[in-house]
């Protein structure tokens, strides 16, 4: 499933809490995870992609 994380009042975090990759929407970005100046103006989506590690 796919989590959002305030890291404090600058940065908020998106990740996967079942090791896939995750994905930027309305692009073909992947990522790990991402994290953002706030407000946080991008949408990701949890994809099948496993994480290697």
């Amino acid at each position: 499933m796919l989590k959002y994380e305030i890291l404090d009042e600058k940065f908020c975090r998106h990740y996967s809490d079942d090791n896939k990759m995750i994905r930027k929407i309305g692009t073909d970005e992947i990522y790990s995870e991402a994290v953002d100046l706030m407000p946080c103006k991008y949408e990701y989506e949890e994809t099948d992609v496993e994480i290697q590690e």
